[in-house]
Formats: C-alpha cells, sequence, structure tokens
C-alpha cells in the first residue's frame, strides 16, 4: 500500500451538502479578501453527495414551524435565513450560480433551487390529544393571519406560508462546481482513520489496493452527518433519531406542496412537487417534527 502526505490549510471530513457548501463558502471569501486558502475535502463515499445527502428532497423553511413562544429564537434564526442566503449566494455575492438562488423570485422554473411554497393543513385542536403538540398546532394557526378554516373529511385549517421545496441536488451540484472552479481538492473514497492534537488527520482508500494518506491541516471540520459518533477520540452526547419514510413518485400527481400536521404522529405527512429539466415528481414523507 502506498502512502502519501497532503498539507492544507482548512480539512472538511463529508463530502455531502454541508461540507461542500461550507468549503465553497470559505474558498471564496478567502478569495475575494486576497488571501485564498487550500481545502480539502475528504469523505470515504466514491461520489460526492451519495451519503445522507443523496436521499434529500429540500424543504427550506421560513419559520413556520417554529411558532412557539419557546422556540422564538429558532424562529428568527429561519425567518432571516432568506436574507442570509441572499447576501451569499445571489446576485453581487460573487457566486457562480447565483441566477439559480431564486430566493427573492416567484418563479420556481427547473434548475432553481426553490419550487413552489408549501401550504400547511393543520388539524384542529381537539381534547385528549398531546398536549404539547396541541399548544403547537394551534400556535401555527394563530402567527398565520390568512389562515382560512375549511371542511374536509376532519375539519383543518389551511394555511399558506412562506416556506418553499428545494432542489437539493441542484443546490449540491452548482455547490461542488463552483468550489471545484475555486480550487478545492476532492479526497474521495477515504475513510477518517484518527485525527491526532496536532490535527495531522490519517485516512485509509477503501478501494482494494488503494493508498494510505495523511493530511496535516490548520483547521479541521467535521460534517460527516449519521457517521459523526465514528469521529475518533470524541464522544458526543446522545442522539435523538428517528426514521421518516420518503418515497418518490413519477409523474407528481399534485400541483402544490402541502404539509398534513396533526396532533397524531401517524396523520403527518408531506407532498412536495419537484422540477428537473426533464420532469416532475412529488416527493411523499413523515412530516413529524
Amino acid at each position: 500500500m502506498s502512502h502519501q502526505d497532503l498539507h492544507a490549510d482548512v480539512l472538511i471530513v463529508g463530502a455531502g451538502i454541508a461540507g461542500v457548501a461550507i468549503a465553497e463558502r470559505l474558498a471564496r471569501e478567502a478569495r475575494t479578501r486576497g488571501n485564498p486558502l487550500s481545502i480539502i475535502v475528504a469523505d470515504a463515499a466514491p461520489q460526492i453527495g451519495t451519503g445522507s445527502s443523496a436521499g434529500l428532497q429540500g424543504w427550506y423553511h421560513s419559520g413556520a414551524l417554529y411558532a412557539t413562544l419557546q422556540s422564538a429564537e429558532s424562529r428568527r434564526v429561519c425567518e432571516s435565513a432568506a436574507d442570509e442566503m441572499r447576501n451569499a449566494y445571489g446576485h453581487g455575492s460573487g457566486f457562480a450560480h447565483a441566477d439559480a438562488c431564486n430566493i427573492t423570485i416567484d418563479s420556481h422554473s427547473p434548475g432553481q433551487w426553490l419550487g413552489a411554497p408549501v401550504t400547511f393543513l393543520v388539524d384542529q385542536p381537539r381534547p385528549g390529544a398531546d398536549p404539547a403538540r396541541q399548544r403547537l398546532l394551534q400556535a401555527i394557526i394563530d402567527g398565520a393571519p390568512n389562515a382560512r378554516r375549511e371542511q374536509s373529511a376532519a375539519e383543518y385549517v389551511k394555511v399558506p406560508t412562506r416556506d418553499r421545496s428545494m432542489s437539493t441536488r441542484h443546490v449540491l451540484r452548482d455547490f461542488v462546481r463552483s468550489s471545484d472552479h475555486l480550487g478545492v481538492r476532492y479526497l474521495m473514497s477515504a475513510r477518517l482513520q484518527s485525527i491526532s492534537p496536532s490535527r495531522v488527520a490519517s485516512f485509509a482508500d477503501v478501494r482494494p489496493g488503494g493508498s494510505h494518506t495523511r493530511v496535516r491541516a490548520q483547521r479541521v471540520i467535521y460534517t460527516a452527518g449519521h457517521n459523526t459518533t465514528d469521529l475518533p477520540g470524541i464522544n458526543p452526547p446522545a442522539l435523538s433519531r428517528r426514521l421518516a419514510i420518503i418515497l418518490s413518485v413519477t409523474p407528481a400527481f399534485s400541483t402544490q406542496n402541502i404539509v398534513r400536521v396533526s396532533a397524531d404522529d401517524h396523520n403527518n405527512i408531506s407532498c412536495l412537487r419537484h422540477e428537473t429539466p426533464s420532469a416532475s415528481f412529488s416527493a411523499l414523507g413523515d412530516s413529524t417534527h
């Protein structure tokens, strides 16, 4: 087995959408300030974005789900995200694919990041259900000035929101293109073995007969998602996990993005429509939060 030693200003472990986004933004900001950084992104997968990010069909949250007083700070963060996204990736930001970042554009044609707005169908609060979830349902209804009460098999309130469906694949594609142009280096099929206190990371090539690589970095950023507990020498706090079932249906069977929010977990479902240059499809999933 061969060995190679690399040096970088920043090492990012994890080539999902989070790792690629961080690499692209760091590289772009550093170049703008006249102090470019050498950045390496490493991942055990053979291709970029094949872990958790590969199955994502994004949902851009404007804060409607964080309407309770207990989550006021989370709501403020979500509501400020539009300005932050526009400043970081919109026109005037220096991002090479600013036309795709349509955070302030009403249209949602294929190839853009954001799709159609999301509408919540919120069940009416009822006696006997979980009090905390009942308060959340009521807070969503109270916080929506344009909410309309409608009748169906069960009574619900129709709440239009500023949430949008989001094409995660398009976002990841544009981040990869920009980061590659900015000189970010990708080290794929490289499984992390250890990180020393002096920030020397050892990787083993997962392919038969592959090489062993050591990367000495000034900074190390870890974005490996569900593999967080595998980081050598780090004991993260206990993580609460829940499996969300997602089913993609082609062609899309709805022209709207609809999320049903209920006091009962099994009734909380989402239907988000996604447009591609060649087709449209619906992503169905458990939308419990």
